[in-house]
């Protein structure tokens, strides 16, 4: 019996469809984002930074995140352990705060170290250690996106494939989304997700198993064609046009007549909310479950059958 893993995952930060255009360009950025083909469109008001305030003497400085009226507790950054791991505490430079960006930029030029609204959420989640918060936050108050497009790139890399090739959908959302922040842009609101996919295969030995299940393991290009349908079909994101109704039935997923596989679990390790209008999924919580016949998100709670 064929049983598939899979765990969904960032291979960066959150970015915007304007922080994506800038830093496409970036080459140490490339090879980071060179490891996604699966990638997600939503949107969300914009997330601030807010009342910075530096302690020299602490080597510290705190700052809140802000949407609209929601605010969030006191985070604290220990920019002085960060050099100092770094080694760059005697180097010439300077901290520079914005209400998108907080970086430390060195006399030569170089970025050793910066922070976005949704890179905080992202190290804090991780557990990064010179970040702090003084007191409980629930963080998906800005974690939170209206999930609007999935797709994947068969050829290339996500970012090659949304940013280097003419992309039909994420122009169509740029073109036709409202924003949804007062003197926003929709460029700015519209948030990109970069996903890599790990899987591990659970082959079960029993009486009616079939010999070519031993060492069984899937091409991962069939897992990422397979988490692209299964989110589409159980999400039905607005723009997607083909939502997969026969899934899991299909010819180049992990249901086809020659993979044979009797159930999958996909799970993304975020903390993350998305929302359609037809599904809420809560990524830290909830898992999809898939069989031959029938996909059903599973949650701590009970669950939704679709």
């Amino acid at each position: 019996m064929r049983n598939v893993l899979c765990s969904v995952n960032l291979v960066f930060p959150p970015l915007s469809n304007q922080e994506a255009d800038w830093l496409s360009k970036d080459k140490e950025v490339q090879e980071v984002l060179a490891q996604s083909k699966l990638y997600m469109l939503a949107q969300r008001e914009e997330v601030f930074f807010d009342d910075f305030e530096t302690d020299e003497k602490n080597e510290t400085f705190s700052f809140y995140l802000k949407k609209s009226k929601k605010k969030s507790s006191k985070f604290t950054i220990n920019y002085g352990g960060i050099l100092r791991e770094l080694d760059i505490k005697d180097q010439g430079g300077c901290i520079k705060t914005g209400k998108k960006i907080i970086k430390i930029s060195l006399d030569d030029g170089t970025v050793p170290f910066w922070l976005t609204p949704d890179k905080v959420i992202l190290d804090f989640n991780i557990g990064f250690k010179y970040l702090s918060m003084d007191k409980e936050c629930d963080l998906n108050v800005f974690w939170s996106f209206d999930l609007l497009y999935i797709g994947i790139s068969r050829k290339d890399d996500s970012l090659t494939r949304l940013f280097r090739k003419p992309h039909q959908r994420r122009l169509d959302i740029l073109t036709n989304a409202k924003n949804s922040g007062v003197n926003s842009r929709v460029s700015d609101e519209l948030m990109i997700f970069f996903f890599d996919v790990d899987f591990q295969s659970i082959n079960i030995i029993d009486s009616e198993c079939n010999l070519s299940d031993i060492g069984y393991s899937p091409k991962k290009e069939r897992v990422i064609n397979d988490v692209e349908k299964a989110f589409i079909n159980i999400m039905e994101p607005e723009y997607n046009k083909q939502m997969y109704k026969k899934y899991p039935l299909s010819t180049d997923g992990l249901f086809s007549k020659d993979e044979n596989i009797q159930k999958c679990s996909y799970k993304i390790n975020e903390n993350i909310v998305f929302t359609t209008d037809k599904q809420i999924f809560k990524c830290d919580s909830d898992i999809i479950y898939v069989t031959s016949n029938k996909i059903e998100i599973k949650r701590p709670f009970g669950k939704l059958v679709q």
